[in-house]
């Protein structure tokens, strides 16, 4: 069986994500297999995702997917290098992918790969002129882009035609995920044959809903105007989402298991902020330079604006970030104080190999059961059907201490929404 992998968050799956799965399906036939390595409670962007893992990856697998598995929270709320690690390991280690499929601005592969040669190979140049620009305070991705560009200047163009590197690859998000993809797959010498599909439609960040296929940001920040309105999400939406999926989104919110959005946790990660001890939230991830620092300064005196046009968490964000430290790296390190992933963890996870430790099923179709049957022979990783699987495996602290963050950014999300706790061990995997 041809079987494809997709690394994705669906926040929500919308017509761009069904797109790229008829593109996926051209490739591989429609007896091929296509995976969804998806992330959890929690996006890349640091947020909490707007509907729960099972009715997203539900979605997915009622437009075409056939199998999900969760992306843990330690590597689907890194940043783009982690997040693409996490996911290539996890593909790779079904033991049955061998395609890794993704969108691109460009859809150029050539161009994606020549660059992604050159960031894993890391010339001594480059990590030279990355360091000079980091030291001057410039943030990671316009540093890098910059030390590309100085790198890139010291070579003269190939012969032959042949693709080169281009630092405005690294200059829109899923072509920056693309390029990160490509050096996994080299690093890991994972036996992924990339597909790079050029994305259709609006922009990552663009907000506007007047294309056919508008950008997931675009569509979330219409369910927070309709404020729990779903006839007016029905009318605004029905021409931006397959039918199957906005009628998932609106059950879930007609229901009250729906949206979660960022400021629904303000209380919580402000309450850390203000009573945890520098020392402790010093060892958080992400929270080294210090900005532990600033964000508890920021959360310690009042912020102006807040609790009329906008919210606590938005206040905080607007107040600590600088030209160091931008509004994304700034939520992915309360995303893991809010659940606990502090540095030593990371370097933990990293001494014991690239990616997840395990395969955590979310759910299935009548394809994926056969997926799932040649896997169980050929996966390099546990297979997990539900976290009670997870106790089986008490002999790998690695693998129960990532596990135990997952299951508290589940809990997070559900007391988020007024849910009990305990979903991960009672809720099987969805099968379609």
């Amino acid at each position: 069986m041809k079987t494809a992998a997709v690394i994705a968050e669906f926040n929500p799956f919308h017509y761009g994500h069904d797109y790229l799965f008829g593109e996926i399906r051209k490739r591989i036939g429609p007896d091929g297999g296509l995976i969804v390595v998806m992330s959890g409670s929690f996006t890349q962007r640091g947020e909490p995702a707007l509907l729960d893992k099972w009715t997203r990856a539900r979605a997915a697998l009622r437009n075409g997917a056939d199998l999900v598995l969760e992306l843990p929270f330690a590597y689907a709320t890194g940043g783009a290098g982690r997040f693409a690690a996490g996911g290539v390991a996890m593909a790779e280690a079904t033991g049955v992918c061998g395609h890794l499929a993704f969108g691109s601005e460009s859809g150029e592969l050539g161009t994606l790969q020549a660059t992604a040669d050159l960031l894993a190979a890391e010339p001594v140049e480059f990590r030279e002129r990355l360091r000079a620009r980091l030291d001057l305070g410039e943030p990671f991705a316009g540093a890098r882009i910059g030390a590309l560009e100085d790198t890139l200047r010291l070579h003269t163009p190939s012969e032959g035609g042949a693709p080169r590197p281009d630092p405005d690859c690294l200059r829109s998000s899923n072509n920056i995920l693309a390029v990160e993809y490509l050096v996994a797959i080299r690093r890991q010498q994972a036996g992924l044959e990339p597909v790079a599909i050029r994305r259709r439609g609006a922009g990552y960040h663009e907000t506007g809903l007047d294309t056919p296929s508008a950008s997931a940001s675009a569509i979330r920040a219409a369910i927070r105007q309709a404020d729990g309105d779903v006839a007016s999400l029905l009318h605004i939406l029905r021409n931006q989402m397959p039918a199957s999926s906005l009628a998932l989104l609106c059950a879930a919110i007609s229901d009250g298991r729906a949206p979660v959005f960022p400021e629904d946790l303000e209380a919580s990660a402000l309450g850390l902020l203000r009573t945890l001890s520098p020392d402790t939230l010093s060892r958080i991830a992400g929270m080294d330079e210090g900005l532990h620092a600033r964000l508890a300064e920021c959360a310690a005196r009042p912020m102006e604006g807040a609790g009329t046009s906008r919210s606590l968490y938005t206040s905080l964000l607007d107040g600590a970030a600088t030209r160091r430290f931008a509004s994304t790296r700034l939520r992915r390190a309360l995303a893991a104080m809010l659940v606990g992933l502090t540095r030593e963890d990371l370097e933990r996870f990293d001494a014991a190999g690239p990616g997840p430790r395990y395969l955590r099923v979310l759910g299935f179709g009548k394809r994926g059961r056969r997926v799932l049957r040649i896997m169980r022979n050929r996966a390099r990783l546990p297979i997990v059907m539900n976290a009670s699987d997870f106790l089986e495996y008490g002999g790998d602290p690695v693998l129960q201490r990532m596990a135990a963050l997952d299951v508290a950014s589940t809990d997070l999300w559900m007391l988020a929404r007024k849910i009990p706790c305990g979903r991960d061990f009672d809720t099987p995997p969805v099968m379609v």
